[in-house]
């Protein structure tokens, strides 16, 4: 029969080897990761891109997600008569996951919107490139520009 102290140095062995793999391995990171849009794309893929901003208050429609009312100041894409948009936003109520995009209320910028479902007027972010500061509006006006603009003689 083995001494006691030797099966208890094997536990301590198992238990300090476990730990290092479960604390200090990369591989158990479940942080969102986010692969960049061009800006084209961005561009294209959003079917309202608006300066606004957004109200404190939602409604809840699930246990999922709420709502939120986003005020338009200018309208760059998408309906230019646009006032106010209804935003959907991860539930408060819920534990959030990595990939949730939380705004607080209050808060002004550029938003390039994609539609929940065509025609239901309930938009939304899936990236966190959908949301620019205000100070990045030039950037856009130049981008809106280049797009809108005809090829010039070098491009043909």
């Amino acid at each position: 029969m083995l001494p006691p102290f030797c099966c208890e140095d094997w536990v301590m062995w198992i238990v300090r080897s476990l730990l290092f793999v479960l604390l200090l391995s990369p591989v158990f990171s479940l942080d969102a990761m986010w692969l960049a849009l061009e800006e084209k794309q961005l561009l294209g893929d959003s079917q309202l891109i608006v300066r606004g901003v957004l109200d404190e208050k939602s409604i809840s429609v699930s246990a999922e997600s709420h709502l939120r009312t986003l005020r338009v100041k200018r309208v760059y894409k998408g309906d230019r008569e646009a006032k106010r948009i209804l935003f959907r936003v991860p539930s408060p109520n819920r534990p959030l996951s990595s990939n949730d995009l939380v705004f607080p209320g209050g808060q002004e910028g550029i938003w390039f919107l994609k539609e929940v479902k065509p025609g239901a007027g309930v938009y939304f972010i899936d990236h966190p490139q959908r949301f620019w500061p205000v100070e990045e509006e030039l950037r856009l006006l130049k981008l809106l520009e280049g797009i809108s603009a005809p090829p010039s003689k070098e491009e043909k």
